[in-house]
């Protein structure tokens, strides 16, 4: 990895929907067994929004599981685990990037 690497990477994340992300267990009848990646946190759901089969599409990033129509599925079943590392390398990328290029600046 070298600079113009670290600085295709800061220019993905300064153009990708801003942080933090979230995921988000979405298991109603509108939405059974969804995984989804959010701007919004499950803490801050007001769940008259998500009802009526209506996605959130002013907070939604992503999905890795919809079962409910059949969408998003995959045959490993690391849903969640995809999800948490999006939602976690998302919300690192900022520290990380910086901590690179202090690295590459001692070699």
């Amino acid at each position: 990895m070298n600079t113009n690497d670290l600085d295709r990477l800061q220019q993905l994340l300064s153009r990708a929907t801003e942080g933090p992300w979230h995921v988000r267990e979405l298991d109603d009848k509108a939405f059974m067994s969804a995984i989804t990646i959010s701007t919004a946190s499950s803490a801050s759901d007001d769940h008259k929004r998500y009802g009526g089969g209506a996605w959130p599409a002013d907070d939604l990033i992503a999905a890795t599981l919809i079962q409910e129509p059949h969408l998003v599925d995959h045959r490993q079943g690391r849903w969640e685990e995809d999800a948490e590392l999006i939602v976690n390398l998302r919300n690192m990328a900022p520290q990380l990037i910086e901590l690179a290029r202090k690295g590459l600046q001692q070699t």
